[in-house]
């Protein structure tokens, strides 16, 4: 029998896409684990696309932001739809942030994340 979930295969519960890469190895979520999951939520909202959109050779939206990122073209992911409707450096703090480190060391605690968003 085929398993669509990573909890019905016997994993952490969560949304493909949503799930840090160490769950996998580990089986278990953790604090970093949940800052990768609310960075692709915000992905999510910023990009206009679902997690797992494919992007030419990108397999999942994390995967397309990040190289944006590395190429210096992060606004690039940002929804078409907003046009110039935005504010361009908190987009990129967001998109930054966003991106979701594939090192769950390297992801920010969640003091900062609220920091960022509420602007202090």
């Amino acid at each position: 029998m085929d398993k669509t979930s990573y909890t019905e295969a016997g994993g952490v519960a969560g949304t493909l896409g949503y799930i840090a890469p160490e769950c996998f190895l580990a089986g278990k979520a953790t604090q970093q684990s949940d800052v990768y999951s609310f960075g692709v939520l915000l992905l999510e909202i910023v990009c206009g696309l679902r997690p797992g959109t494919v992007i030419d050779e990108f397999y999942c939206l994390v995967n397309w932001v990040r190289f944006l990122h590395r190429e210096g073209r992060i606004l690039d992911a940002v929804e078409e739809r907003l046009g110039d409707e935005y504010v361009v450096e908190e987009a990129k703090k967001v998109l930054v942030l966003a991106c979701s480190h594939p090192i769950a060391s390297e992801r920010p605690k969640t003091q900062a994340i609220v920091q960022l968003i509420s602007g202090l």
